[in-house]
């Protein structure tokens, strides 16, 4: 299963409550066997909400929707009617009082915002579609066209990670969006561990960010343009100093400079960092980067922080690309799933302690991330980041589980319930591979599932047979499928090292050597 690229918008409150207002909330798009699906959560209206199959409806429960295109008749004069459509679970105004102005409504919001724009960019990519006969997309050989032109289209969806190793290996500038926590930092430390980092808060000094001057008789100012002229001589940041000497030491790889907390800035400090981002040099006289660093920038919308200001215009559009985050367990759980790059030390730690990734895989969204609110904060607040630092807490004890460590994060209640799930921990690789475990074992839910499947794909090849026939019996074909993808990429870059090469040029299977065992 891979997502698409493709996000739909529901509210995030649906029937529960009528008088929240509309809450968007953004839904990623998958593929599995040739059609496409979104993950909801369940949220009762009442106690007799059914599925259209007539599955009852359990609150927090995950469930898998099939996406199927909209039939559309259009006019001359450009109006589009459905002939077959329906819109439910969206809220059509907060407040009772409907003056009969459907203008202001939230409905009406929601049409011209999230849904005209989500279908006008289906409809643009599905017209350009060959489809098969169970309804997937097709991947046409190039036309003679786009062979003129050197060009291949391929439907094939680019997860996140692959997103961000491409801008970075061709040293193209981009902007990670996406509410605190959910991992943005964490997703670029992945591809470079060393990178450099230039936190913008609203209280940081313009000469961290751009240097200084210093003059003779000890005083000191901001980079001008005629510095020389004027005696001075321009002392560089620390993040400029550190930067240059990684640049220098590995002049075949990429650096990155982390700008983050963009939009947390003041207007006065992001205008510091334009030409940081856009000419890769501080000034135009001073400050240039070195040719093989990147400049990635991080920050929230001002719906998901209080503290966020707009981002400039010629800023934003001068970005190689953009990047929306958002908090999703499946994503999530396949990053933790991964050999953690910050501790080089420990080859056999993951970015998340297996035990933490299996909780949160079966409790989902209820303990995954909760929303801060500003005006009447709440004692706890976990997100992605904060699940990292308990998996932290839980690898740097050596596996040794404390309350008091976990409680003066989590708070009590979560923390006892995280307690009683390690009394029967998930089942490891060992235990499967030897058969040691009962049905009670095996998780019902799907996230969960799907966590004990990914934190199987460190398995080596003398037992992959074994555990890839469980995944497919105890869990299902779905994440068999998903284990197959990473535990065959694991060992096509195995071979690439073993072979000296960037790149096979054979399929899995081909050849005499040990490849064929693939």
């Amino acid at each position: 299963m891979k997502t698409t690229g493709k996000v739909y918008t529901f509210d995030a409150t649906g029937l529960v409550d009528f008088n929240s207002g509309l809450k968007p909330k953004r839904h990623e798009e998958y593929v599995f066997g040739g059609k496409k699906y979104v993950r909801v959560e369940g949220k009762r209206a009442d106690n007799d909400s059914v599925m259209s199959d007539g599955t009852k409806i359990e609150d927090g429960k995950s469930y898998w929707l099939e996406v199927k295109p909209i039939e559309w008749l259009m006019d001359k004069s450009g109006i589009w009617v459905a002939k077959k459509a329906l819109i439910a679970g969206i809220q059509f105004n907060k407040s009772d009082d409907y003056d009969g102005n459907f203008a202001k409504t939230d409905m009406k919001k929601y049409l011209d915002t999230y849904f005209s724009n989500e279908m006008q960019s289906s409809l643009t990519f599905e017209n350009t579609q060959e489809r098969d006969e169970n309804g997937g997309i097709k991947i046409a050989e190039p036309s003679a066209r786009q062979k003129k032109y050197g060009i291949k289209v391929v439907d094939e969806p680019m997860p996140v990670k692959d997103q961000i190793d491409f801008y970075v290996k061709n040293g193209m500038s981009f902007m990670l969006h996406g509410p605190s926590g959910v991992g943005k930092t964490a997703r670029v430390e992945a591809i470079d561990p060393d990178l450099t980092a230039v936190p913008l808060w609203n209280g940081v000094l313009p000469e961290d960010v751009v240097g200084k001057v210093r003059y003779p008789d000890g005083k000191t100012g901001l980079p001008l343009e005629n510095e020389e002229k004027q005696g001075g001589v321009w002392v560089a940041p620390d993040w400029y100093v550190e930067l240059c000497k990684k640049c220098e030491k590995e002049p075949d790889k990429k650096h990155v400079l982390f700008i983050d907390e963009v939009t947390n800035a003041r207007p006065t400090t992001q205008s510091l960092i334009f030409h940081i981002t856009l000419k890769k040099s501080i000034s135009p006289s001073k400050g240039k980067l070195p040719d093989n660093a990147v400049v990635v920038l991080a920050g929230n919308s001002k719906d998901e922080s209080g503290a966020a200001y707009n981002m400039p215009e010629p800023l934003f559009r001068r970005m190689c690309g953009h990047i929306y985050l958002e908090a999703n367990v499946p994503d999530w759980l396949e990053w933790a799933s991964e050999k953690s790059t910050k501790h080089p030390e420990d080859p056999g730690r993951l970015n998340i302690h297996p035990l933490v990734s299996s909780f949160v895989a079966t409790y989902g969204s209820k303990v995954f991330y909760s929303s801060y609110d500003e005006e009447n904060p709440q004692q706890w607040a976990m997100d992605p980041r904060g699940w990292e630092q308990v998996s932290d807490i839980i690898y740097d004890n050596k596996g040794v589980i404390r309350r008091e460590l976990l409680e003066s994060k989590m708070g009590r209640e979560l923390s006892s319930n995280l307690l009683a799930y390690a009394q029967n921990p998930p089942l490891s690789l060992e235990e499967v591979i030897e058969g040691e475990y009962t049905p009670q074992d095996i998780p019902q839910n799907s996230d969960a599932k799907l966590a004990l499947a990914l934190s199987l794909r460190h398995v080596d090849d003398k037992y992959v047979g074994k555990v890839r026939h469980f995944i497919g019996e105890k869990l299902g074909h779905e994440n068999q499928a998903v284990f197959d993808s990473l535990w065959i990429g694991k060992m096509m870059i195995a071979l690439c090292r073993f072979h000296n090469c960037s790149k096979l040029n054979q399929t899995p299977g081909e050849g005499n050597g040990d490849e064929s065992r693939i």
